[in-house]
Order: C-alpha cells, then structure tokens, then sequence
C-alpha cells in the first residue's frame, strides 16, 4: 500500500458493522499518512459501520464513503452513477 495516497476499502455489513475479515484487515493495516475511504453493501442498514470503520483504519485521514443498498439502486445505471459522484468527490473534482 506504500505507493498509494488514496486507499478504498470495500465490505459487506455484517450485523450492523464492518465484516470481521475486513476487520480484521483494518486492524493490521497501517494507513499511516493515507487517505482511505471505504464503501459497503447491506440490506437495510448500515449501523455503526462508519465509526467502527474510522476506529480501526489506524493513523488514516477517513474520507466519506459510499454504501450500496440494492433496493434503492437497483435501476439501471443507479449504481455507475453512485460510484462516479463519489469518486469525483475524493478526487476533489467539481460536479456541475
């Protein structure tokens, strides 16, 4: 990861928070000096996934990120959409 300066971290949400082999990935990983941003995928509900994320993503700058609802996406294109608003956004880039 030392040859990135923006990292995305994908997972499922499992039980309202962050999947424990992502988890467990965060715990190890030290993002020391990176912007790092994660994206999900769930149900119905994200719960604590983003504060138990920024918890563990050690020494990271924390980025907004992104969550993937299938019902609320699930027309064509929605989620091509979804993924290039937020990656203009970490990019910096203006939308009009």
């Amino acid at each position: 990861m030392s040859s990135y300066d923006l990292i995305l971290v994908g997972s499922p949400v499992w039980w309202y928070t962050v999947s424990t082999p992502v988890m467990s990935f965060l715990k190890q990983a030290d993002f020391a000096g990176k912007k790092v941003s994660a994206f999900c995928t769930h149900e119905g509900g994200v719960g604590k996934f983003s504060p138990h994320f920024k918890e563990q993503a050690q020494n990271a700058v924390v980025l907004e990120g992104l969550d993937f609802y299938k019902p609320r996406q699930a027309e064509e294109g929605e989620v091509e959409k979804a993924l290039d608003l937020w990656l203009s956004e970490l990019r910096g880039e203006k939308n009009s």
